[in-house]
């Protein structure tokens, strides 16, 4: 890396900084450093330049049989992928002897993006030529600026007046109270608009700004009644050259290439540091049906800068961060969004000490025969979709997510893209435990547990929500809570959590918001020694089931503030992450 290449990446390293992790050189170790290079030993002395060729000789050493744990060292740096790391069979630890990717006392960077600029000062608008996105060969939806978010220019809001689309669904027209210009590259521009509990997303296909009317591109999907199109919902215009004019908000134009960027007030042309993601996902774990990905680790890193786009009919959301993606709204499974860090057939690896942020899609997703992990202790923080997704949308005894633990960790600011994906979610999944995590200022639900709207048996079961603190979530969209479930969850907890401080959203259209909400067919549970206070609507919902669906101990459920009792007092003394930022 060179030294301006290293200056460019400082501000990034800082936001890494609070996840560093030290570990002390010894046998079975893998070296890797910014100043080292792959033609290198690998040592301390002589390490790799890459991830990618530490890899290389991880495989060595697995293939003629692991005798020692073995330890992939990484120095303090930026790391920019040229491709995911793909961790299959043949990267796994054994029973005896495991696999570690560490940060090696000092903040590590693990980055998909790459810096683009310099910006040029050009009135209130600087920009800068990104040859390699021209012709649409690189087309980025998320852009960091000094180490915080840009905004894709947006609109102000505006409301629905009229929407159409037929039952052949050839087209699909709406109708403004205001708001529709004649934008130049409307084929570029974007509808974002807000349902009960999720958001659709899709790309015009022309304007009428005379008319105040838009044509979406297709192909067209009806979206979920709670949540499609209808008169009075709100709505923004997002991606047009037009709409920048805040300062913090970007375009790029896929065209020529141009970015332009409104700088926020103490930014400078010269020394602003801008990155761009090139990569969807950061770190992939494979393993396959009888074949897992044992034993492997992640400790100290910092993942960053991951893209993800929506199909091309748009996003149409369903709940949770779960989408419609065919003709038939009521087909089964829905697709999710995709995750920066994707584990299928992990097995006894970890996840700790870690953060992920900037990315455009979820955070990590532990899928389909994903058994025995644990995320623990990280940083989960300006994501556009989910933070941690557990388990699937589909109920499969072979496939189910079993044992999984989410502790200790702190989310927040996460779906910003995606308003409808929630904090931590856990679909149908066996045994997974999500403990002592904070998880706030979210624009739907905290924690969400369960993928069945009755109380049909599934896998889904022995399940455990304790300790946690979940507050100021709930902030846009409506009819969820601080934690929601569904479904039948024989042998199940929801025990010492606090929920406090959720609003009532402006947006959605007369649904409410609770702390607590056990929506249809929640049964199974033990619900105990939970504090539950200052909530616009009400500490408790039961949809649609009877209290008899569970156990009740001991709880403290108020609408104000908590009261001043030894009982709330033990609670909140107990929940919440049990280490400091």
């Amino acid at each position: 890396m060179t030294n301006k290449t290293t200056r460019i990446w400082t501000g990034l390293l800082a936001v890494a900084a609070g996840c560093m992790i030290a570990t002390t050189a010894g046998a079975g170790e893998i070296c890797v450093s910014t100043k080292g290079a792959d033609t290198a030993a690998g040592t301390k002395a002589a390490p790799f330049a890459t991830l990618a060729r530490a890899q290389q000789e991880v495989r060595k050493l697995i293939a003629t049989g692991l005798k020692e744990d073995v330890t992939v060292l990484i120095a303090p740096g930026v790391y920019e992928l040229a491709a995911p790391l793909m961790l299959g069979a043949e990267d796994s630890g054994t029973a005896e002897h495991s696999v570690t990717y560490a940060a090696d006392g000092g903040a590590v960077v693990i980055s998909g993006g790459r810096h683009v600029g310099p910006f040029k000062a050009d009135g209130k608008i600087w920009t800068a030529d990104v040859p390699a996105a021209r012709g649409s060969k690189w087309y980025f939806r998320q852009l960091f600026v000094d180490g915080r978010r840009a905004v894709r220019a947006r609109s102000g809001q505006t409301n629905i007046k009229k929407a159409i689309l037929p039952r052949s669904l050839s087209s699909y027209r709406i109708w403004f109270n205001g708001g529709v210009a004649d934008w130049k590259n409307v084929s570029d521009v974007e509808l974002v608009f807000f349902g009960h509990w999720d958001v659709g997303r899709k790309r015009l296909e022309a304007a009428s700004a005379g008319g105040q009317m838009v044509s979406l591109a297709g192909p067209h999907f009806p979206a979920l009644e709670q949540n499609a199109a209808v008169p009075t919902l709100r709505a923004y215009f997002e991606n047009a050259r037009e709409l920048l004019d805040e300062p913090g908000e970007w375009y790029l134009d896929r065209t020529s290439g141009q970015l332009s960027y409104m700088p926020l007030p103490g930014q400078v042309p010269g020394s602003a540091q801008a990155v761009a993601p090139v990569l969807d996902r950061l770190v992939e774990i494979a393993g396959m049906p009888g074949d897992p990905v044992r034993n492997v680790h992640f400790r100290g890193l910092s993942f960053q800068h991951a893209d993800w786009a929506p199909p091309a009919f748009g996003y149409h959301g369903f709940q949770a961060g779960r989408y419609i993606a065919q003709r038939d709204a009521k087909q089964h499974p829905y697709p999710g969004i995709e995750a920066a860090l994707r584990w299928r057939g992990a097995e006894g690896c970890s996840l700790k000490q870690c953060s992920v942020s900037f990315v455009g899609g979820a955070g990590v997703d532990l899928g389909e025969r994903c058994r025995g992990n644990v995320i623990e202790g990280c940083k989960f923080q300006d994501i556009g979709g989910g933070a941690v997704c557990i388990g699937s949308a589909v109920s499969d005894e072979t496939t189910v997510a079993t044992g999984n633990r989410v502790e200790g960790n702190l989310v927040e600011r996460c779906a910003l893209d995606y308003q409808g994906a929630v904090g931590i979610w856990a679909g149908f999944s066996r045994g997974t435990v999500i403990r002592h995590n904070e998880v706030r200022d979210l624009p739907y639900s905290g924690i969400s547990v369960g993928w069945q709207w009755g109380d049909t048996p599934t896998v889904c079961r022995d399940n455990a929500i304790e300790f946690n603190l979940v507050h100021h979530v709930m902030n846009m969209l409506g009819d969820g809570g601080g934690i929601y479930t569904l479904g039948a969850q024989p042998n199940s907890t929801i025990r010492g959590n606090v929920i406090r401080d959720v609003p009532r959203s402006p947006y959605p259209r007369g649904y409410a918001n609770f702390g607590l909400y056990l929506d249809q067919g929640s049964k199974g549970f033990n619900v105990a020694d939970n504090l539950v206070f200052n909530i616009a609507q009400g500490p408790l919902r039961m949809n649609r089931i009877p209290k008899e669906n569970q156990t009740w101990g001991e709880n403290v459920f108020e609408n104000g503030p908590a009261p001043d009792t030894a009982a709330a007092k033990a609670i909140l003394k107990k929940a919440g992450r049990t280490t400091a930022d």
